[in-house]
């Protein structure tokens, strides 16, 4: 598995930044380099050049598990870490909100169920 790990890291540019490995959003990629020759999988890459979280990428990797089981490689900040996610979950919820009037609102709670790759406990 070390091995496999190093090709990908290798394939994807990754640097060290602080003692840790590091990876930039637009070279995630090039991991699909390892796959070739090897196996049917594809890969498909989406990400925000400036790092910021948006709906569109939620809903990349959303759809990816609930529409196709599949996992999703998902950031979570930038040049941060990359864990591995494998379900998805969501719920609504009214809320009261008042200033000057009241009003309700409905809010979205979003959750992925991630292997952060560390080994051990808390990897999820």
């Amino acid at each position: 598995m070390n091995n496999v790990i190093e090709e990908i890291a290798d394939d994807v540019d990754t640097f060290c930044a602080f003692g840790q490995g590091a990876t930039h959003p637009a070279t995630m990629g090039q991991a699909s380099r390892s796959f070739s020759g090897r196996t049917g999988t594809s890969l498909v890459e989406h990400h925000n050049i400036f790092g910021a979280s948006e709906t569109r990428l939620r809903e990349y990797a959303r759809n990816s598990i609930r529409d196709r089981d599949t996992p999703a490689v998902i950031g979570t900040g930038w040049f941060s870490h990359y864990p591995v996610a494998y379900g998805y979950a969501w719920q609504s919820r009214i809320v009261r909100k008042c200033f000057i009037f009241c009003w309700n609102e409905t809010v979205y709670d979003r959750w992925f169920w991630v292997n952060q790759g560390w080994g051990g406990s808390g990897n999820d």
